[in-house]
């Protein structure tokens, strides 16, 4: 009799890396700063407490652009089987914006659709600032008993991760999470971008 075979349908996947620039954070955390001091400028959207700037959709500096948004991007991409050649097609950073969480600041569940892929560069995540919490799509894996009998992925109903100062994560914009209140008087602040796919211009 021959051995069986585990198909994996359905994956969720995350790319981590760590993206180390000091010039791209004295950028972002200049920038958090001059927003905090402009009137009506934080925005009430996923996070509970804490602050969060209004999006922006440029960055003039382009070493910052690819080193942050763009080049990790595509070593996620490298990951994958594409579909179309490479070069038919090209990503660009939609919008990005900065949060900032101090103790019992979290963020709700939310995804960043209709973008093809988001991700959060962690400029400072010091420990105990709250987890980043994935939760599987599939709402009824919640009830499944299986995973009081299985230490395995395939019955996961959410995922948690730590992060640390400089981390990045990249994941597809469907995939629904939120952040755990901070259990630090210390600031955690982390930039959120999305990403988006377009067709190289001929």
């Amino acid at each position: 009799m021959s051995k069986g075979q585990l198909l994996n349908i359905f994956k969720s996947s995350i790319f981590k890396t760590k993206v180390e620039s000091e010039k791209a954070k004295k950028h972002f955390l200049d920038l958090l700063n001059s927003e905090k001091n402009s009137p009506n400028s934080s925005m009430h959207v996923s996070n509970m407490g804490g602050f969060q700037t209004r999006p922006f959709s440029y960055i003039a500096d382009e070493d910052i652009n690819k080193k942050v948004f763009i080049d990790p991007c595509f070593e996620y991409f490298d990951n994958f089987n594409k579909r179309k050649p490479v070069d038919s097609w090209g990503v660009r950073m939609s919008s990005y914006w900065l949060n900032q969480n101090s103790m019992s600041d979290w963020n709700i569940m939310h995804n960043h659709l209709p973008n093809n892929f988001s991700g959060i560069w962690y400029l400072k995540a010091p420990k105990d600032c709250g987890r980043v919490v994935f939760q599987n799509g599939d709402m009824l894996v919640m009830n499944d008993s299986n995973f009081d009998y299985f230490d395995d992925p395939n019955f996961y109903s959410r995922f948690f991760m730590d992060v640390e100062d400089n981390d990045l994560l990249l994941f597809p914009s469907h995939m629904l999470h939120f952040v755990e209140p901070s259990r630090t008087n210390e600031e955690r602040i982390s930039l959120a971008f999305n990403l988006k796919i377009e067709p190289t211009q001929e």
